[in-house]
């Protein structure tokens, strides 16, 4: 089929292959796809700028959009198109064939970006859907930072850049400009465009959780419980700091259901405690049971931490042996106490004390996850 742009598909085509870096925020059905793979032939074909196009998309899109819409133009049919899909093994042998157009789903990106480390292959990458990667905090934004500086054309694609709000834009603004335009971090982004607004009749300036609290809650990682209160010295639950986690992580769709026997389908918190266990942040507190309403402890807490963080290798530093209570620590929990103490995401109280058994407060949990945000965002 003869493909005739409209005029402001020809406006975009040449937009993407003039610009290193762009995004195409057009609403469903106005030719995104065509529009960048006619870019994409023209620096492959006729001016030689790009060797290799990657795209991350959707899994559904992934798997037969590309390809279809690259058959379907005649202009367009002479590109290779290659998915990277289904198990590793598969997925190796479609990046070792030759084409021109590689596409991948975007739960394979941290995988892929792992796999290629500083040897990356692809000169121009498509991320199909950017809003995808909004989540300045999640693994899969971590991992097109690492491997930005070896790409030398992005193109944003997406209908929604903002559904949620304009906080969104941030993340996906970096992959283009690395931070030129809206600030280097999400915080000075939020500092220069937009007004503190989360604030709790028990939570006032000087208490010393009070920015930590700020902190989660404008990020809509904690919310209130009720009547405008944060209730600071209420202890955590299991479900509340699951729910928590998977905020972070920008609340991905877990695989299938945990087989917890006491977290209710589609209660509150299932997806999360389906999520935490699926990816080994949480194995429940006995067989088959999450236990969700019983409070989180501080040595319990340091580990889903740490299991977050991908389980680092800890030096043995004797950070816990440090605290007039470290021997209390349990045996399970005791390289994630030693990391947590060793990164400053824990520390004793005014009396020394570690309290490794003690509840976790929300307020304690507030200061710890922003801690532990500050350590892992790179």
């Amino acid at each position: 089929m003869q493909y005739t742009p409209h005029n402001y598909q020809a406006y975009c085509i040449q937009r993407v292959v003039e610009d290193p870096a762009i995004g195409l925020f057009l609403r469903p059905g106005l030719g995104k796809t065509v529009i960048t793979l006619s870019a994409v032939n023209i620096l492959k074909y006729f001016r030689w700028q790009v060797a290799k196009a990657l795209v991350v998309a959707p899994k559904k899109v992934a798997e037969a959009t590309w390809s279809k819409e690259a058959a379907k133009w005649d202009h367009l049919q002479h590109l290779r198109v290659s998915t990277v899909l289904g198990s590793a093994s598969k997925r190796i042998k479609a990046l070792n064939t030759p084409a021109d157009v590689y596409v991948t789903n975007r739960e394979n990106f941290e995988w892929l970006v792992d796999y290629y480390q500083q040897a990356w292959p692809f000169d121009m990458v498509i991320f199909d859907e950017s809003t995808s990667f909004k989540n300045s905090q999640s693994k899969r934004f971590k991992a097109a930072k690492r491997i930005r500086r070896f790409i030398k054309k992005v193109v944003l694609l997406t209908g929604t850049p903002s559904s949620k709000g304009l906080i969104d834009l941030w993340a996906q603004v970096y992959l283009l400009d690395g931070g030129e335009r809206l600030g280097p971090s999400l915080s000075a982004y939020r500092e220069r465009y937009f007004d503190p607004d989360k604030t709790f009749t028990d939570v006032v300036t000087g208490d010393w959780f009070a920015g930590s609290v700020q902190f989660v809650a404008s990020r809509e990682l904690f919310s209130g419980v009720g009547n405008g209160d944060f209730a600071p010295y209420e202890a955590m639950t299991r479900s509340m700091l699951v729910t928590v986690l998977h905020r972070l992580e920008g609340s991905p769709a877990p695989g299938g259901a945990s087989g917890f026997q006491d977290v209710p389908k589609g209660c509150w918190y299932s997806a999360a405690a389906d999520w935490a266990a699926e990816q080994g942040i949480t194995s429940g507190t006995a067989s088959s049971r999450f236990d969700p309403d019983a409070p989180i402890t501080r040595e319990t807490l340091a580990l889903m931490l740490y299991r977050c963080a991908g389980s680092p290798a800890v030096a043995s530093t004797g950070k816990v042996e440090g605290f007039q209570d470290g021997e209390q620590t349990s045996a399970w929990a005791r390289e994630a106490m030693e990391w947590a103490c060793a990164n400053g995401i824990l520390g004793g109280d005014a009396n020394g004390q570690l309290r490794p058994q003690d509840n976790s407060t929300r307020a304690e949990v507030a200061t710890m996850l922003t801690r532990f945000v500050a350590l892992t965002t790179l």
